[in-house]
């Protein structure tokens, strides 16, 4: 392979990362409901198993997004933990406590579920082959 081939080669494969990425996004925006931590197989019609996929739960956490209405709150309700500043390990503790009450200075962050794969070795040449067999698998992994 010469240079000029490797480059085209090399633009074509992040051509087809990119277009991977935002079809995985859109996927993921229309997954099915499923269990809160799945965890299953995925297989080819034929049963093979190309890869295990699991989908962690998503979470809420609280953090401080003013500090001054924080340590307001903090001195008025618990002053034994404040010195200069607010412990950090008592920021943790409040932060945890904030995903369930409201407390000053703090707001909840949710964080969406996600998905994982890991993929077989040969994954990737199992897929395409079959591809290669069966129209309809085919259609469901080819990219636009």
């Amino acid at each position: 392979m010469d240079a000029t081939e490797y480059r085209i080669r090399f633009a074509a494969l992040k051509a087809y990362e990119a277009r991977a990425i935002e079809m995985r996004k859109q996927l993921e925006k229309n997954a099915p409901d499923m269990e809160t931590e799945d965890n299953a197989m995925a297989t080819l019609p034929d049963g093979t198993e190309v890869a295990k996929v699991t989908r962690r739960a998503g979470y809420s956490r609280a953090k401080v997004t003013d500090q001054a209405a924080f340590t307001d709150y903090v001195a008025e309700h618990h002053p034994e933990q404040i010195v200069m500043a607010v412990d950090p390990q008592f920021t943790k503790h409040m932060l945890s406590l904030a995903v369930q009450e409201e407390i000053p200075g703090t707001d909840v962050v949710t964080v969406a579920g996600a998905f994982t794969a890991s993929l077989n070795p040969d994954a990737y040449d199992m897929i395409w082959l079959h591809r290669e067999t069966d129209p309809e698998f085919a259609a469901m992994v080819e990219l636009p």
